[in-house]
């Protein structure tokens, strides 16, 4: 099992490289380890480039915690009976953004990232972590509301988010493992002439 973690050498600011985030918000994402490497990650596992791995976690975490918090802000039963599974889901969802985010950093010193996925993917963390955040916040809420009680508004307001944080994770998802996705097949594979 061979794994190696390259330590990098950044000329510039890790937010000019990949961010481009308003000056006040990228000084306090600096600051917090958000663009820089604070978290470090091999660059290989078993001879394979740790990213498109873990992105593959990503694609299928995120959007199994979009529909469970989706359900959970429509059913309250739900979110009582299946909430902390869908809480587990958004944490470990959140672990594999910010994974994928460093493994792909390792992986753009060997084989240079088209600018759009680099820039869109550095941001896939920050967005699931909202998701996280949210279906935590409406488990928390619904678990201390009786089941012959109607939920309170700041419940109502807390599924709200969560339906919100949804769409916006998994469709940023989906755009970020299209620019991918075609960076990397395009050219590739000779898709048959289409009918007209």
């Amino acid at each position: 099992m061979a794994l190696r973690c390259r330590r990098r050498q950044r000329s510039r600011s890790a937010v000019a490289r990949h961010g481009h985030a308003p000056p006040v918000a990228a000084t306090l994402l600096e600051r917090l380890g958000w663009f820089g490497d604070s978290v470090r990650v091999p660059d290989f596992v078993l001879d394979l480039p740790l990213h498109p791995l873990v992105v593959h976690a990503v694609v299928v975490l995120v959007p199994l915690t979009a529909i469970g918090g989706v359900l959970s802000a429509l059913w309250p039963s739900f979110s009582r009976r299946f909430g902390v599974l869908v809480v587990v889901l958004g944490g470990a969802a959140t672990v594999a953004a910010v994974v994928a985010r460093q493994a792909g950093y390792a992986l753009d010193e060997r084989v240079p990232a088209p600018s759009d996925h680099e820039r869109l993917g550095t941001w896939v963390p920050l967005v699931v972590f909202v998701l996280f955040l949210a279906v935590l916040a409406l488990w928390l809420l619904d678990r201390g509301t009786p089941r012959d009680r109607p939920r309170r508004p700041v419940t109502w307001v807390a599924a709200v988010a969560v339906v919100l944080s949804a769409v916006l994770a998994t469709g940023w998802v989906i755009v970020v493992g299209h620019s991918g996705s075609g960076a990397v097949w395009s050219g590739v594979v000779n898709l048959p002439p289409e009918d007209d």
